[in-house]
């Protein structure tokens, strides 16, 4: 199947979540993909699009549509491809809308059945109206051991995809 749903529903905790914050997760995450797919620059150049495509937005749902991207890391044994060069790309594009990127994990990190890495789930992401804190943010170590200590941080995803 090449298409995912994404529906934001009492799926915050055993607690129900109000509408407001479904409708807002929900207009977030379209945001953040939205602009991600109309701002992407492709540097280093790759040959996929790293993170979902909207294809339908059903809002009064607050249900999306969206190309799949993938098993999760920690759920599939495919060996990610071109590496280095995508989470490359990932941050160029993280820091191009600006934006800041809140969930990094296993969970949030997908490979197709061909080894491209994507991004995935935005609705908490903070999308900035300048630069701010993102230079430090997105600055590449210039040590790749000492990526563990931060570990929600994008370069990160160098330790997430080597184990």
């Amino acid at each position: 199947n090449n298409t995912v749903y994404k529906q934001f529903t009492n799926r915050i905790g055993s607690k129900a979540a109000s509408e407001q914050r479904h409708k807002k997760l929900f207009l977030n995450e379209v945001k953040c993909l939205q602009a991600l797919r109309k701002q992407f620059i492709n540097k280093p150049k790759i040959n996929h699009f790293p993170f979902p495509k909207i294809l339908s937005i059903y809002e009064e749902k607050y249900l999306i549509k969206m190309s799949y991207c993938g098993a999760t890391v920690s759920s599939t044994n495919i060996k990610p491809i071109n590496v280095y060069d995508t989470i490359e790309c990932i941050i160029n594009n993280l820091k191009n809308i600006p934006m800041i990127y809140t969930q990094m994990g296993e969970q949030h990190v997908c490979i197709n059945e061909i080894g491209n890495i994507h991004l995935i789930d935005f609705d908490e992401s903070i999308k900035l109206t300048k630069w701010s804190r993102l230079n430090k943010i997105y600055k590449k170590p210039t040590n790749v051991t000492d990526i563990g200590v931060h570990k929600k941080l994008p370069w990160s995803m160098l330790n997430i995809l080597e184990k």
